[in-house]
This record gives structure tokens, C-alpha cells and sequence, in this order.
């Protein structure tokens, strides 16, 4: 609210220490006055000011907690089963490969199929003619390889690298390594080698 002059009524400003109508001096309560009115006004424009650029503080809710969490935390899933004869074979053809990791109960799958295809290519062998046997050597070649493949990836669930089943070879420590392999949980959750077995596809 401005100030007016003691003598005519003329409106001032802060610094005026005259009247600009009649000339009269106006008095320093006058003028202290005049600034204090200034400066209380200023103060209040620049408050409401800010008021109105504060940003307006949203409750906090269940939902904005769970979507405060980490994105690099996941809740492990159920693998997802496989729907038809596509999904199957492109899990077939993921399966040979020594990368990823297996878990036990598909190590002791892939271990019983071997076996059954191995005592097919025993018999194949044992029949006197040429095709069965040549037949019989190729399949005991490709399930050794097999063999081979899914037994690394049973030891990349123990968090050990491929070249730890070259312990195998060793009398008596072959014992200890082949009841890891066969016998011993793996790591939980992820590691160096891939996700955790329990909680990706396979196709059996």
C-alpha cells in the first residue's frame, strides 16, 4: 500500500523526500515507513511465488513402493513349458551346446537316455554285417559328444568351468567328481555360466 503526502494527499514512492505535487519535505518516519511497506510486500510476492512453483507432493502408496525397487532385482519364475512341436525342437537344438548350465534331475534325464541309445548301438554292433555296425559306431560317437556336452553344463551349475571334469581322468578323484556331477546341488540363482536351471524353459 503506497504512501501519501502529509500535505496534499499526493501519492509517493519509497525514495521521494519530496512531495512531486505541492514540494512539501516529507518527513524520514514517513519515508521509513514507505520502504517497510516495500520490503514486506516484495518478501510476500516472492513467497506466493514459490508457493506456486513448489511441486505438489504425491502420497506415497504400495504401488510406488514396488515400483521403487531396484529393476535389477527380479522374482524368479516358473519355466515356462514348451506349446508345440516348434518350441520343442528350438529347445532340442539349445540343449547341444556346452553353454548354460543343467540342474541335476535333467543331468540324470539326458544321463538315462544315453544309456538306453548306448545299449541300442551295443546291439547294433553285435549283428554281423556292415550298415548296422557302421550304424552302431556313429551313434556310440554322437552320444559320447552328447554325453559330453551336458556334463559341462552340469558342472557350470556347480560354478566350475568345463576343464574341471579333466579330473575324471585321475584314479579315485574320478569318484569325488563324478558324485558332484551326479549327486550335489547347484549353485542358486545366476552365476559366471547363465541363469538358474530351475527357473528357465527346457524341453524335458
Amino acid at each position: 500500500m503506497a504512501n501519501f503526502c502529509p500535505q496534499c494527499g499526493a501519492p509517493l514512492t519509497p525514495t521521494s523526500k519530496f512531495c512531486p505535487q505541492c514540494g512539501a519535505k516529507i518527513a524520514a518516519a514517513v519515508l521509513q515507513e514507505t520502504a517497510l511497506n516495500a520490503d514486506a510486500r516484495q518478501e510476500a510476492a516472492t513467497a506466493h511465488t514459490a508457493e506456486e512453483q513448489a511441486p505438489v507432493q504425491q502420497p506415497v502408496t504400495e504401488t510406488s513402493k514396488e515400483e521403487s525397487v531396484s529393476p535389477h532385482f527380479t522374482t524368479p519364475q516358473s519355466p515356462q513349458k514348451p506349446k508345440n512341436a516348434e518350441d520343442y525342437l528350438q529347445m532340442l537344438r539349445a540343449d547341444l551346446t556346452i553353454e548354460g548350465r543343467l540342474n541335476r534331475k535333467r543331468y540324470w534325464v539326458r544321463t538315462g537316455l544315453c544309456i538306453v541309445l548306448n545299449i541300442m548301438a551295443a546291439i547294433f554292433m553285435e549283428i554281423p554285417a556292415e550298415l548296422p555296425i557302421f550304424f552302431g559306431a556313429i551313434l556310440t560317437i554322437a552320444v559320447s559328444i552328447y554325453q559330453i556336452m551336458f556334463t559341462v553344463r552340469r558342472a557350470h551349475d556347480l560354478g566350475r568351468s568345463g576343464w574341471y571334469l579333466l579330473w575324471s581322468i585321475v584314479p579315485l578323484v574320478n569318484i569325488y567328481i563324478a558324485i558332484r556331477i551326479s549327486f550335489i546341488e547347484g549353485e542358486k540363482g545366476p552365476n559366471r555360466f547363465g541363469p538358474d536351471p530351475l527357473t528357465t524353459p527346457g524341453a524335458w
